[in-house]
């Protein structure tokens, strides 16, 4: 079992909250880069052009990047706390690991105290 090849319902919702929180930073790096690429191009120095009028602040574009990181990171957030308060991930019908043991996702401290001393 690892994060690439889930073993367990769990394991399958991290595995989909990576790849959520990845697409979203490809999409965020893709449209940074596509932006700079323009302004780069766009604005690039010209030996004939006059210096550009100095401005202060653009109002909306201020309030833009604030607005747009805090939504970016609800949309993180949201699946991310539903996934870490579900227990086992929704699965508690009869018959699950969670209805069988009492414990979430059928884990067994027997194993998992044999696992950490044969971790040396």
């Amino acid at each position: 079992m690892s994060t690439v090849v889930p073993g367990s319902d769990f394991a399958r919702a991290i595995l989909s909250l990576y790849a959520l929180i990845t697409w979203i930073t490809a999409l965020i790096g893709l449209l940074v880069f596509v932006v700079l690429l323009w302004i780069l191009v766009r604005f690039r120095a010209r030996p004939e052009a006059p210096l550009p009028r100095q401005i202060r602040g653009h109002t909306l574009l201020e309030i833009a990047w604030t607005i747009v990181p805090a939504l970016v990171l609800l949309v993180i957030a949201v699946p991310t706390i539903q996934g870490a308060d579900s227990p086992c991930c929704g699965t508690t019908q009869r018959g699950s690991p969670l209805a069988k043991s009492g414990r979430p996702c059928g884990i067994n401290p027997k194993r998992i105290a044999s696992s950490l001393t044969n971790f040396r």
